[in-house]
């Protein structure tokens, strides 16, 4: 008896509202210390998650940090980059390389609605 109740209470759960809201979307940073693009970016970085509420930056450095690597190796494989640069900027199954002020936000933020709607 106990485990059928248990057993529904996780079925409720599941299709609870709270559990079919709206994904949130993770936008990966690759970057490198001392990288003057990478450092460029930042701002900018702050600026699209205010533009974007739902969207979770999560920033990896790839030179020092080994899980950082790691993950960027993975998502280079994954996405069959030719040639892995930083920064790099991985929103599900797109991709942005490097940053010049003036000139990359737009790709970020096309980037950022087109993960949107995956």
């Amino acid at each position: 008896m106990r485990r059928r109740q248990l057993l529904a209470l996780l079925a409720i759960s599941v299709v609870s509202p709270s559990a079919v809201a709206t994904p949130r979307r993770v936008l990966s940073f690759f970057w490198a210390e001392g990288c003057p693009h990478c450092a460029a970016a930042r701002p900018f970085l702050k600026k699209l998650q205010q533009e974007f509420p739902k969207l979770v930056v999560e920033a990896w450095e790839v030179r020092r940090d080994k899980e950082g690597r790691r993950r960027f190796a993975r998502e280079v494989r994954r996405l069959k980059i030719e040639k892995a640069v930083v920064p790099t900027f991985v929103c599900g199954n797109g991709f942005v390389q490097g940053f010049t002020k003036g000139q990359s936000e737009r790709c970020l933020r096309e980037l950022v609605e087109r993960c949107r709607r995956e």
